[in-house]
């Protein structure tokens, strides 16, 4: 029994002992490929910040742009709106002046008795 808790713990202090070498043994392989994980840190943060500066201006960039698609539309539609009404009308005059042209002319048509 008492051999089998040694060796449970030199079986759990060798294996702490392999994880912290796996440890130094990665950040050593990073080193030797000419990688510092501080500077590799350092500049995938710089990175996702102009990233992040770029879409925002990309961003601001377009809604400028459908301000002023929107404004233009807007003004384009109320032009239309009004052309649209003062067709109507002018359609309206001539249909009312005609009709009121055949009024006068029933009316001088009619004989008094």
């Amino acid at each position: 029994m008492i051999i089998l808790i040694i060796l449970s713990l030199l079986l759990g202090g060798y294996s702490l002992y392999l994880i912290k070498k796996h440890k130094e043994d990665t950040h050593t392989n990073f080193i030797l490929f000419g990688i510092d994980l501080d500077e590799l840190k350092k500049k995938t943060l710089y990175l996702s910040s102009e990233l992040d500066n770029k879409i925002k201006s990309s961003e601001e960039s377009l809604l400028e742009k459908l301000k002023e698609t929107n404004n233009q539309n807007q003004i384009d539609n109320s032009i239309k709106h009004e052309q649209l009404i003062s067709n109507e009308f002018k359609k309206l005059r001539s249909d009312i002046n005609k009709d009121l042209n055949d009024i006068v002319e029933s009316v001088k048509n009619i004989k008094v008795f």
